[in-house]
């Protein structure tokens, strides 16, 4: 109370003063009684009053929150925020000591000198005619400046309605006269208000959506949980629909196609792959082509016998049918179970998680529903890491953003996200282009560089290191190739890509949690944290990938060029987390300007991105945790029954690791059912994917059964209800339906609608069978008589209104479906000219290495030439080669000999040693002879020598008893055999 009766009175101390100044005495007599509260105040003193304080108001000190906000403003200048949070708490205690919130200083201290900020460069625009206050670049700089060195004497210009004063900075005496020079870009008391109040305003709505989407999440899980609850006791297992049949049969079967492409593709990719790696080693060498054609045959032959089996549908037992249903429901829509298993997992074995459990299980990503789903699962991962940071920027150094990303850039996404490699066509061809053109040294440590010229001798620091021109020269050439590709890249990402429907649902979901969880962390810290989690998790892996590199450029990629291009993409990296270079490496900093320039860029780009969308659901068309399942339209789930086999033992595996919570202990029950061997099928099963219901936890099996036999039951009478109507049966009431005698014409019509169905005599039989249901139906309170069957009437009424609307969701299904199997058959296509040119190659190369087919390089008719190709002949048909000791060490062939009585080496010497060849090609058996005794046998495979050779090893043993030099040998078998 009393610091704002000081304030007060302090204030109307100036405004007194400017009064006097301008004579005003109507005001001066106003200020006069208000101070002395009408006491001792004679207003025909007034002027002895004047007289009085005109000769004393220089002595007097601001005391005020004058002086606090002097303070405030110092601290801004120093750049300190500790310094900031401190002057903040002390002038807001006194200015406004009933909104302040220590809870949210931080967000005080950033409103503070985001002012500061603004109001200097309000002013520098002011006079960026007269002074400069941008370098050459256009990059705004602004070099902290110690006032205190300076010793420049300021005031601070506090204004108010009767005029002003100006309030020198260190003393803190004030004068009513304007002083020179006033403290620039100073943020007064309004500023200072204006900035408190907006944060507060911020938090406060902060905490209300906070509050808001808890209410709404809960009131959601709420109706959520009721509505399954009544579900479960009135539709277990529902299959009809008013919609025809036939357009859900070809949905089927168009989704086992659809997923029967993925699979195959991915098989063929993967086979490719490794046939690639081997035609690599084939080049290397030119050997042992018959493996290798072996390899390529039988590709062939399995991607033939997929192509058969596509679009083959496995007739399914019921019960295990419907277990795996469940199965594979709650690994959708629970994504606590898959998260847990990639947890489980070491780094090594997560891809093979992915491509054998998840993608299976959410069926490839080839519907909308599905994709929803793993965006889910993506968020589960960002939710654990929320649940363990303490401030928004600990989210980029995270332990769990690989597991996004490794699901992000797997082949699971390919045919939904735009790849960013895609967008930089042009960039990545000519980046691998110059990469393999230029030959001149990328390192950006100059140490290192003076070491490498310099045979090993390390200079004493990097200054003395860049004295030398030639590291100099290496240091600006590779911070140049840095500079331009980075912001090459950047700049075609922000013009040509577009984040994907699933990154861009993940980025959401983590700037809502940020603002949830962290009210108090500032706005920009938040929006950083969102902008670096897209980096790290989706725009650096895609850049980095090698399979998708090698689609965009049409060529692999090599050492030298992922080398350089890791560099570039972790220099954006620190770009996008605004981290410049600062006295531990000061010879790179001025790439800073890129850094700038390129954080800002980019986290406007994803902010931007983002800002598009008012509403995560809006993403997925109004797709949610508590409306992607419609009991009435379960999802289909399509897979081939060993993939399926692979699921199973997968999950089986790791039950345990799992299903760590007690909440999942039916989960749990339900997998260990299973049977993997009824699924072990290369057939594909179509499963209509539903939660267990409460009863369906396993320890009421009976009741389960009951419940699955009514609801069928109901589901019969329905479908048998709607023939009799499509068949010209009329009636006012269910009794006048089920009583109507059908003429020849209804029963004509009735045949040909549903001869399909199971077959009944006539109409007759069905109402009967109709009748029948009902009666049951009403013993177990389904239906009653008494109003007219009106459940099972408001049921079909509920059909026929829908029906409309799931014949628009099954063609918009169906068209879905349709152009993902188009682009998947285009994927197939490609992949299958690649194998095609593989076959072209290898045969081409089996012609090549053919002895009988291989040309003389010159004319058949010289002496010489028939020297030569007789000499081919020669080794074409020898089957065996004879040699001693003596000369195969005399060659280097042998290096060491280990054989019982070597250490007579006079003797050993001349121990005879044979090669000869095996009877599978590429093998060769070799024999040590003492004159016609034995002393070993031995065998070497020449691919054996070959990988050895390629693993860069010296000396190749055979059974601890002979040592062969690796390339001496390779060349001597060559030589002997092949005439090479």
């Amino acid at each position: 109370m009393h610091s704002r009766r000081t304030q007060s009175s302090t204030m109307e101390m100036l405004e007194l003063r400017g009064a006097i100044e301008k004579e005003d005495r109507e005001v001066i007599n106003a200020i006069l009684a208000q101070l002395a509260d009408g006491k001792d105040f004679r207003e025909d003193h007034v002027d002895y009053y004047v007289e009085e304080l005109k000769q004393k108001p220089k002595n007097i000190k601001i005391n005020n929150f004058i002086t606090p906000v002097i303070d405030v403003n110092k601290a801004v200048r120093s750049g300190s925020k500790p310094a900031v949070e401190e002057k903040i708490r002390e002038a807001a205690h006194l200015i406004l000591p009933g909104t302040f919130n220590d809870d949210i200083v931080g967000n005080y201290v950033d409103a503070i000198c985001e002012a500061g900020k603004r109001k200097r460069k309000e002013e520098e625009e002011g006079k960026s005619e007269e002074k400069g206050v941008k370098d050459e670049n256009g990059v705004e700089t602004h070099e902290p400046t110690n006032f205190k060195s300076l010793q420049v004497v300021e005031y601070f210009h506090h204004s108010f309605r009767l005029g002003g004063c100006w309030v020198e900075t260190e003393e803190r005496t004030w004068s009513s006269t304007k002083k020179e020079p006033e403290m620039k870009d100073a943020l007064n008391k309004d500023d200072f208000v204006a900035s408190i109040s907006t944060a507060n305003a911020r938090y406060e709505k902060a905490v209300a959506d906070r509050k808001r989407k808890e209410e709404e999440e809960e009131a959601a899980r709420k109706i959520q949980e009721n509505y399954r609850r009544y579900l479960m006791k009135t539709m277990v297992p529902v299959r009809y629909c008013l919609v025809p049949l036939y357009p859900l049969a070809e949905i089927e079967k168009s989704k086992a196609r659809v997923t029967n492409l993925v699979v195959a593709n991915q098989r063929l990719d993967r086979d490719l792959t490794d046939l690639d790696e081997k035609i690599g080693l084939l080049v290397r060498n030119r050997i042992n082509l018959q493996d290798v054609i072996a390899d390529k045959n039988k590709i062939r032959d399995e991607e033939a016998a997929r192509l058969s089996r596509e679009g083959s549908l496995r007739r399914k037992d019921r019960q295990q049918a419907e277990t795996l249903e469940q199965m594979f429901y709650h690994l959708q829509t629970e994504p606590a179970y898959l998260v847990n298993l990639l947890e489980a997992r070491n780094s090594a074995e997560v891809e093979k998680v992915i491509s054998t459990t998840i993608a299976p299980s959410f069926g490839f990503l080839t519907e909308k529903r599905e994709e929803f789903l793993m965006a889910r699962l993506l968020c589960e991962i960002v939710r654990r890491d929320l649940d363990e940071i303490i401030k928004p920027e600990d989210l980029f150094s995270s332990r769990r953003t690989p597991l996004i990303a490794s699901l992000l850039t797997d082949c699971l996404f390919d045919s939904i996200n735009n790849r960013v490699c895609d967008a930089l066509g042009e960039e990545m061809k000519a980046f691998f282009t110059t990469e393999s053109r230029e030959n001149q040294a990328f390192n950006l440590d100059p140490i290192d560089v003076y070491v490498s010229m310099y045979g090993g001798v390390k200079p004493a620091d990097a200054q003395t290191a860049l004295e030398d021109e030639k590291v100099k020269e290496v240091l600006e050439e590779s911070k140049s190739f840095l500079a331009e590709w980075s912001e090459r890249f950047a700049a075609a990402i922000l013009a040509k890509h577009q984040i994907p429907r699933s990154v861009k649902y993940v980025l959401l979901f983590t700037a809502d949690e940020l603002r949830r969880r962290f009210p108090a962390a500032s706005l920009p810290d938040q929006q950083k944290a969102v902008a670096e989690l897209a980096y790290e998790a989706w725009i650096r892996p895609s850049l980095l990938n090698t399979r998708h590199i090698s689609t965009t450029t049409g060529k692999e990629t090599t050492d030298e060029g992922m080398a350089k291009m890791i560099a570039v993409t972790k220099f954006m990296q620190y770009a996008v987390a605004n981290r410049g270079y600062g006295n531990a490496k000061w010879y790179l900093s001025s790439l800073n300007r890129q850094i700038h320039i390129i954080n800002q860029q980019f986290k406007n780009f994803v902010m931007e991105s983002l800002d598009s969308v008012q509403y995560l659901g809006d993403l997925y068309d109004g797709l949610s945790e508590y409306t992607h399942y419609d009991p009435a339209r379960r999802p289909v789930l399509a897979l081939p029954g060993r993939t399926i086999v692979d699921v199973i033992n997968s999950v089986k595996q790791n039950i345990a690791p799992m299903t760590v919570a007690l909440s999942a202990k039916p989960f749990r029950t339900l997998v260990e059912s299973l049977n993997a061997s009824t699924a072990d099928d290369e057939r594909t099963m179509v499963l209509y994917l539903h939660p267990m219901s409460s009863s369906t936890s396993y320890e009421d099996e009976e009741k389960a059964a009951q419940a699955r036999k009514e609801q069928q039951e109901f589901v019969n009478a329905k479908r048998f209800i709607v023939d009799l109507l499509l068949s010209g049966c009329v009636g006012s009431s269910m009794p006048e339906l089920l009583e109507f005698r059908a003429t020849p014409g209804v029963e004509s019509t009735h045949d040909r609608l549903f001869n399909d169905q199971p077959k009944f005599e006539n109409i007759a039989a069905k109402q009967a069978e109709i009748s029948n249901l009902l009666d049951s139906l009403e013993s177990s309170r389904r239906v009653d008589a008494d109003d007219g069957y009106q459940h099972i009437v408001t049921d079909i009424a509920n059909d026929i209104r829908l029906a409309t609307a799931r014949r628009k969701e099954r063609t918009a299904q169906r068209k879905s479906l349709e152009e993902s199997e188009g682009r998947l058959r285009k994927q197939r296509d490609e992949l299958a000219e690649r194998l095609n040119q593989y076959e072209v190659y290898l045969d081409t190369c089996l012609e090549n290495l053919s002895k009988t087919t291989r040309r003389i390089s010159i004319l058949s008719t010289t002496e010489k030439a028939g020297k030569i190709s007789k000499a081919r002949t020669s080794a074409d048909t020898r089957q065996s080669h004879k040699t001693t000791v003596e000369k195969l060490f005399r060659k280097g062939v042998l290096v060491d000999n280990k054989i019982a009585g070597a250490e007579q080496t006079r003797r050993a010497a001349k121990w005879s040693v044979e090669f000869s060849r095996s009877e599978k090609k590429g093998v060769f058996d070799v024999r040590v002879l003492d004159g016609k005794e034995p002393l070993g046998e031995y065998t070497v495979d020449f691919q054996d020598l070959l990988q050895a050779q390629y693993r860069s090893e010296k000396q190749y043993s055979v059974k601890n008893s002979l040592v062969f030099s690796i390339n001496e040998l390779i060349a001597h078998i060559n030589k002997k055999f092949y005439g090479q």
